[in-house]
């Protein structure tokens, strides 16, 4: 991590049990960054999922569009990141569900 910290990252979130998970942040420009442990299958779930919606604009666009209505929300409400992630996380477990599906690793 004293990489990332010298390049502006600073840590936000450190979750040891799922698979190492690291979260930072940077201000210019604004980012998150997730970071997981060698043995994480996240990394593989998570690009599914890019894939998938860079291939589906529809499923892009209704994903834009619950994170934006999650962020308004939970901004509105003085809210911790956690009740954003609970905001839209039915639309992504949707998406997920078909990008799962259209890949083989699950059954409709």
């Amino acid at each position: 991590m004293p990489a990332l910290e010298t390049v502006g990252f600073r840590l936000a979130i450190r979750e040891p049990w799922w698979y190492g998970h690291r979260a930072l942040r940077a201000d210019e420009p604004a980012c998150n960054l997730h970071v997981f442990g060698f043995d994480s299958p996240e990394p593989v779930k998570h690009r599914i999922f890019r894939d998938w919606l860079r291939g589906n604009p529809s499923e892009r666009d209704r994903y834009v569009a619950a994170k934006r209505r999650a962020a308004s929300a939970a901004n509105a409400g003085g809210e911790h990141v956690m009740q954003y992630n609970a905001r839209k996380q039915q639309v992504i477990r949707e998406i997920y569900h078909r990008a799962f599906v259209a890949a083989g690793l699950l059954e409709e």
